[in-house]
């Protein structure tokens, strides 16, 4: 519990709202519309992005008195949260000792998707709504730690994460039986209990191991219904491959294009894949693109990689490839390699951009040698068939060799073929 008290920069910011421990307990009680309002709209802890719900939610919980509530759909726009106005809006709320609006500020500065970092802010918020007697506070908290958003060593970390999960946090006790492979049965079966749908997601799959399988398959779909993706995903797939279930692709690809629709990336992959098939449903090209494309948008960089090397002009909407380069462009300022790596293939290829071969190629060769396994292989690729440099079999087998050693199995598999000195040019030969 002593990791639990570090004082942070807040602590004379909050320290006349813990005054009255037994008003502050009702407080907490009270949030909880606010909590749930706010994670749907985020769509943050595995749930599904659902705007209309969390508007309501959040309106409810305005009329029963909570402030940070009231009007907090200005930081709400089309295509998401507004990362600057989420700040301004809860911010101000959190310093006046409201330890649920600490989190949705907290979210946008510790994620790199939201395009405004600020690890120390954000961890000052966190310590915040968990000095303030919020088990979630104290189990967001913890859970940025053990993934290394904030600086916080593993054991501090677990121990916050077991008080929180003591203290009714369902997530703590989920992240907790993540952790502990021992325990987790147990683990997620209070966090179950305790309406976590992560919980029941684990408990399902618990069940399912145990050939309990209709209470398994039973607890993923109530999870999924309640908006947690990782049920949807799992019921799909279950669906698809007939899995514990009678095999059923249209049912699964129902599953994978509600799951894209509500924000989840591997959805649209799931659904896609299906979708160029045309083996277990009926092929839609057009359809199947349009799905890798929203995946890409949602962040899968590596769907807006084959957007860019393999979208056929014919299946995609007009200026899909422009929307992927802008995305690639977005993700590489923040110095991400596998997403540099794509945006110098499009420059290569002229996919969404003016074509600048040498820029192309140099960017994929810094992000080969950053360690970006598949801007290695593109670089195989490009050597083998001459695609703007002469073809030169040696240096295709040496960015080979360098995506296999980064861990890329498709590179190993090809690898072998690559050594031989009559290997065909056509790339369908491979």
């Amino acid at each position: 519990m002593g990791a639990r008290r570090t004082p942070g920069l807040l602590t004379a910011a909050i320290a006349m709202a813990m005054l009255s421990a037994s008003a502050l307990a009702a407080e907490v009680i009270e949030s909880d519309l606010l909590l749930e309002g706010l994670t749907i709209s985020f769509g943050h802890s595995g749930m599904a992005q659902d705007y209309t719900r969390g508007k309501e939610l959040l309106e409810q919980a305005c009329l029963d008195g909570s402030s940070a509530a009231c009007g907090s759909w200005s930081w709400r726009r089309p295509e998401g949260p507004e990362p600057s106005a989420v700040v301004a809006h809860f911010e101000p709320a959190c310093r006046d000792g409201d330890p649920v609006a600490c989190l949705p500020a907290a979210w946008v500065l510790l994620d790199p998707a939201y395009e405004t970092p600020n690890a120390a802010l954000g961890q000052e918020l966190l310590q915040a709504s968990c000095d303030l007697g919020l088990p979630e506070g104290c189990a967001e908290l913890a859970m940025a730690g053990l993934r290394g958003a904030i600086p916080m060593d593993r054991l501090t970390s677990m121990e916050l994460l077991s008080s929180a999960c003591t203290d009714g946090s369902g997530t703590a006790c989920a992240a907790l039986a993540q952790e502990d492979p021992s325990a987790s049965v147990e683990l997620a079966d209070r966090a179950c209990s305790l309406d976590s749908l992560w919980g029941c997601a684990m408990l399902a799959e618990a069940d399912i191991q145990s050939s309990r399988t209709e209470k398994g398959l039973a607890l993923h779909q109530m999870a999924c219904e309640d908006g947690y993706l990782g049920s949807c995903l799992a019921l799909g797939q279950r669906y698809s491959k007939g899995d514990g279930v009678a095999a059923d692709p249209k049912q699964a690809l129902r599953i994978f294009e509600r799951s894209c629709q509500w924000g989840d990336s591997q959805g649209c992959e799931e659904a896609g894949a299906m979708l160029l098939a045309g083996t277990s449903v009926p092929a839609d090209p057009t359809a199947a693109w349009g799905l890798i494309q929203e995946g890409c948008t949602l962040g899968d960089l590596a769907q807006c990689r084959r957007v860019v090397a393999y979208g056929p002009p014919f299946a995609l909407s007009e200026g899909a490839f422009e929307e992927v380069a802008a995305t690639l462009t977005r993700s590489c300022l923040q110095a991400d390699d596998q997403a540099c790596g794509s945006l110098g293939l499009a420059n290569v290829l002229g996919a969404g951009v003016p074509q600048d071969i040498a820029w192309g190629l140099d960017v994929l060769e810094r992000s080969c040698t950053a360690g970006d396994p598949h801007s290695c292989q593109d670089l195989g690729k490009i050597h083998a068939f001459g695609a703007g440099v002469d073809a030169d079999k040696g240096t295709s087998r040496r960015y080979y060799q360098q995506a296999c050693q980064a861990g890329l199995e498709e590179s190993c598999q090809a690898l072998p073929k690559r050594m031989r000195p009559d290997v065909a040019v056509d790339p369908s030969r491979g």
